[in-house]
């Protein structure tokens, strides 16, 4: 299996091109089975007994037997270091990979909702008109437009500013009379206190 990365090519209307990686598995079969073309292809001259000679077995001075003794014995060398690489056979890599590849994805998903959030954010009237706020008793009010006309702001009110934003959104979606209605409601007033009873004094001697 290969590992699949892009590389930057070229100006911003041009694509970017994959590059494919060997995985360590690709590589490590690549390698077997390069040692094991060589031990192949040096059988017919060092595995066979010499009553049975292929027929087309070229005729070699000991020193090429020799040498090609020496590098059937490297091959094998090779396939014995690859067999003895726990590394190799090890799934602690893929288990990782897997892992990472998880978190990654999860970054993704929670990274693709912010942007959402964000989005949707940015469209909000109150985003995009700015209002301005006031107290009315206890109420917040977020307002914009011309107040020297009825019905020429649009008005939001709440407990505290976001709520008042809040409202202020929805009024977008409020028709002509609701809007006027709402906007023409008392505002909010302050029970009187209690007159005290007055307090006797006592003249001095």
């Amino acid at each position: 299996m290969n590992h699949q990365i892009t590389q930057g090519q070229g100006g911003p209307d041009r694509d970017p091109l994959p590059v494919h990686v060997p995985s360590r598995e690709s590589t490590t079969q690549m390698q077997i089975a390069s040692a094991m073309s060589v031990i192949h292809a040096l059988q017919p001259y060092l595995l066979y007994h010499p009553t049975q000679e292929p027929e087309d077995r070229p005729e070699l001075d000991g020193g090429a037997v020799a040498s090609a003794t020496v590098t059937f014995s490297k091959a094998c060398e090779r396939l014995d270091k690859i067999l003895e690489d726990e590394s190799r056979w090890s799934i602690d890599p893929h288990n990782g990979l897997i892992e990472a590849l998880t978190r990654s994805q999860e970054a993704i998903r929670r990274f693709n909702e912010e942007n959402v959030l964000t989005v949707q954010g940015l469209r909000r009237p109150s985003r995009q008109f700015q209002p301005q706020f006031a107290i009315s008793g206890d109420v917040f009010l977020a307002f914009a437009g011309d107040p020297s006309f009825p019905g020429g702001q649009i008005i939001g009110r709440g407990k505290t500013p976001a709520e008042a934003l809040l409202d202020f959104d929805a009024a977008f979606h409020r028709v002509v009379q609701e809007q006027l209605h709402f906007a023409e409601q008392p505002k909010p007033v302050e029970p009187e206190s209690e007159p005290k009873p007055p307090t006797s004094r006592r003249k001095k001697r």
